[in-house]
């Protein structure tokens, strides 16, 4: 933060005006660069980063990067879909096993809880016209359109 920076150019500054004052220009920074890293001036070990927690497994940053257990190319035959409903709070998310521009509104209705009733489905779109919209598929048949890699999904019952 803000707050860690300032602090960390306050102490720079000082052991800079205490080495120069005692002749001896010893790089006292470095010694203390472990503490410094967890940009952290009090030492607690709740504060630290999970890779300098004694006892903690280190891991390769590259690992966040790929998906899970390396299967590079399980993720990209699959696509998410967050879906939005009347009954509902938050939206639900699920996973389709085809690509995006494969999925047709069929598919996207198995993954739907279809209790009674007649459902309208809207999805997140851009119109080269009007911008982002929601688009209406009303035929099974027809591609779902996507929004940066995933589908956004609003689903409303038909009382109409």
């Amino acid at each position: 933060t803000l707050e860690h920076s300032v602090s960390a150019l306050l102490e720079k500054n000082q052991q800079n005006n205490s080495t120069s004052s005692n002749g001896s220009h010893q790089n006292s920074y470095s010694s203390n660069s472990s503490r410094r890293m967890n940009f952290d001036c009090t030492g607690d070990v709740r504060r630290s980063p999970i890779t300098a927690i004694p006892g903690s497994t280190s891991f390769s940053v590259n690992q966040l990067d790929g998906p899970p257990n390396g299967n590079i190319g399980k993720g990209q035959n699959s696509t998410k879909v967050l879906y939005f409903t009347d009954k509902t709070v938050n939206p639900c998310m699920c996973t389709i096993q085809k690509r995006l521009g494969e999925i047709t509104l069929k598919d996207f209705k198995q993954i739907h809880d279809k209790s009674s009733g007649n459902y309208r489905y809207s999805f997140k779109a851009l119109d080269p016209e009007f911008g982002t919209v929601k688009e209406e598929v009303m035929n099974d048949d027809d591609i779902i359109p996507g929004w940066e890699g995933k589908i956004v999904a609003w689903i409303e019952e038909d009382t109409g």
